[in-house]
């Protein structure tokens, strides 16, 4: 009989059940769902991002204006961009029994996924020319009025951004806490005029004009134009003023507006802030300052009550931490909110020609 070689043995063909099958089907799919990662992100992170921005920007702020009433310069670090970059990778693999296998009874399988997220903040600090145009310009007087416009408070406006009005000075010396009587009284009238609608600012293309109405002639309103006219010594024979951005004036058709510049404007408010006492006794700083005029409540409250302390109440809408001490502005103080996003504001619009705000940009990869 003829001797045949031993044949090599060989598992049975692993033939998978349906069930088997449509479980692999789904789980590809579940693997391969990373394509729809980006969309689901939006809802997330654009809010993320946009919260965590813009409570960083409010404690810059205030972390800077504690700085200078220290005596120490600010320094404003910017969010240029947001790049967050996420990824979704799977693998899938099955295979039966076989002759590189032959002693396995049943068939193998095997499944990974991994979740990735990058993201890229970068910062740019304001240095150079880009800072001494932001803080130590004076403010672009159509930013000022462009506040007025949108609502705020024109007396607060006034009275924080302008620094003189037809030559009558804020104060009569640079840092001085006390106010001009004669510019306080300037800035209380164009205020009453505004609210009563005799006094308005319009564009005439690149000027601005400051509309004089008689008010329907009453009594009232003529009394308050007249007021406003021999105040401003405004010539009579016409209801539209030049407002220029000019220390002085060069005709009585002309109303002249000096500005501040952003650091002038944090340097004054700062100064009314709540220090401890050992820190004035020290000498690190100067005792707080209590002011009077446009803005300030009879009581002397200041626009921005900033307290300080060794510990935060519950309760706050900004707070930040220097020289062992939390300085912060509580949450139920709503005329000090509204006076420091004001602040806020103020300098995003003095950044006229700098980079540009933060950017969110969310890309997802796939495998």
């Amino acid at each position: 009989m003829r001797h045949r070689p031993d044949r090599l043995w060989a598992a049975p063909m692993f033939r998978p059940t349906p069930g088997c099958l449509r479980a692999i089907v789904v789980l590809s799919v579940c693997l391969s769902g990373c394509h729809s990662i980006g969309p689901a992100t939006i809802g997330r992170d654009h809010f993320d991002y946009n919260e965590a921005i813009s409570a960083s920007s409010k404690e810059q702020m205030l972390l800077n204006m504690v700085r200078l009433r220290y005596g120490e310069s600010p320094m404003f670090l910017d969010v240029v961009s947001v790049i967050a970059q996420y990824s979704l990778e799977g693998s899938l693999s099955a295979n039966a029994p076989g002759y590189d296998s032959p002693n396995t009874l049943f068939p193998r399988a095997s499944a990974a996924t991994r979740w990735t997220d990058r993201p890229t903040i970068t910062y740019a600090p304001r240095t150079g020319q880009q800072f001494a145009k932001t803080l130590l310009a004076p403010l672009r007087l159509d930013a000022v009025f462009a506040l007025v416009q949108a609502g705020w408070p024109i007396e607060l406006t006034l009275s924080t951004t302008i620094r003189s009005i037809n030559g009558v000075l804020a104060h009569d010396r640079p840092g001085d806490a006390a106010w001009n009587p004669l510019f306080l009284q300037a800035i209380d009238i164009v205020g009453r005029a505004s609210i009563a609608g005799i006094g308005a600012v319009r564009r005439d293309g690149e000027r601005m004009i400051y509309e004089i109405h008689e008010a329907g002639g009453s009594a009232e309103g003529t009394a308050l134009v007249s007021e406003l006219r021999t105040l401003f010594d405004l010539d009579p024979q016409t209801d539209e003023y030049e407002i220029v951005a000019s220390r002085t004036r060069t005709s009585r058709r002309q109303i002249a507006f000096g500005t501040a510049s952003v650091i002038d404007v944090l340097s004054i408010l700062s100064a009314q802030f709540e220090v401890p006492a050992e820190h004035v006794a020290l000498g690190w700083t100067f005792a707080t300052v209590a002011v009077e005029g446009p803005g300030v409540d009879p009581d002397g409250r200041p626009p921005i009550v900033v307290h300080s302390g060794s510990a935060l109440p519950d309760h706050v809408f900004v707070s930040t931490f220097e020289r062992g001490v939390w300085f912060w502005i509580a949450e139920g103080d709503y005329r000090s909110k509204r006076a420091f996003s004001f602040l806020v504001t103020l300098l995003s619009l003095a950044e006229a020609g700098a980079s540009a705000g933060p950017v969110v940009t969310i890309g997802a990869g796939g495998p």
